[in-house]
């Protein structure tokens, strides 16, 4: 299984998670159209990201 996959399918697991212990249909209406909006863009851009160097924790 690639990595890709694994990655989208805990995302939907923990965005399922959110939405059921938030018990709130609006609250849930508006993360599942966020979510779509989300797995969309990282669809289309993961690949460009991917091949960016990690970021080096900033300390505050």
């Amino acid at each position: 299984m690639s990595d890709d996959l694994t990655f989208t399918r805990l995302d939907r697991q923990l965005n399922d998670l959110i939405a059921t212990a938030l018990r709130n249909e609006f609250a849930v209406s508006f993360l599942e159209s966020m979510a779509g909006l989300s797995r969309r863009f990282w669809y289309q851009h993961y690949k460009q990201a991917a091949d960016l160097p990690p970021e080096e924790p900033t300390i505050l």
